[in-house]
């Protein structure tokens, strides 16, 4: 979990929609991305997978560890 304090690491959800329902799901979603994280496993739902290489290798190179 140590990733997360970084000074150039910036968590937030985005909360895109404006039902009560939307924004429960997205709360939930976020969580468990953040969650993910925190364990070392790769997150739900990643937007752009051409990304995860170097992100992997940047996850690495700082935890000392791979994703799991």
């Amino acid at each position: 979990m140590r990733g997360i304090w970084y000074k150039a690491v910036i968590a937030s959800q985005h909360t895109a929609g404006v039902t009560r329902q939307s924004r429960a799901n997205i709360t939930r979603i976020a969580a468990l991305a953040f969650s993910n994280l925190a364990a070392g496993r790769m997150p739900p739902r990643v937007i752009n997978p051409a990304v995860l290489p170097r992100w992997r290798a940047r996850y690495e190179a700082a935890m000392g560890q791979p994703v799991g």
